[in-house]
C-alpha cells in the first residue's frame, strides 16, 4: 500500500484514511495547524501573541522563582503589558544566574511540562 508523506498514521485499526491519530498525534496536529495559520499573520499580530506568552511566563517566574520574585517584586502585580515594559526589564547576566544557584529553581513547575530531572 502507498502512504502519502503527509498522511496521518491512524491509531484506529482498519482505518487508513483519513487517519485518526492517538492523543499525542492529535496534539501535534493541533500545534501544526496553529503554526500553519500564524505564518501568515502580520508582524503586529505575531508580536502581540509573543508578548501575551511572555507575560504568562513572567507572571509564573515572579510568583514561583525566588530570584525573579526578588528582582521584579515591584512589577509582580502589574505584570508586563507592553513592549516598552518588556524592554525596561533589567537583563539577567550569566553571572547573576550562576550566583543565584537554587534561587533560580521554580517552586511550582507545571505538571504538563513533564518530569523534572536534575543533572550534574
Amino acid at each position: 500500500m502507498i502512504t502519502p508523506l503527509n498522511s496521518v498514521q491512524s491509531a484506529v485499526s482498519g482505518v487508513a484514511w483519513p487517519g485518526l491519530p492517538d492523543a499525542s498525534g492529535a496534539t501535534m496536529l493541533a500545534l501544526q495547524f496553529q503554526l500553519e495559520q500564524s505564518q501568515w499573520w502580520s508582524p503586529t499580530q505575531l508580536q502581540d501573541q509573543q508578548l501575551t506568552q511572555f507575560a504568562q511566563i513572567f507572571r509564573h517566574a515572579v510568583s514561583t522563582v525566588p530570584f525573579y520574585r526578588r528582582r521584579y517584586a515591584r512589577r509582580e502585580n502589574a505584570g508586563i503589558t507592553s513592549w516598552e515594559q518588556y524592554r525596561d526589564l533589567p537583563i539577567s547576566t550569566r553571572r547573576d544566574i550562576q550566583q543565584a544557584g537554587a534561587e533560580m529553581h521554580s517552586a511550582a513547575v507545571p505538571p504538563a511540562h513533564g518530569t523534572l530531572i536534575t543533572t550534574e
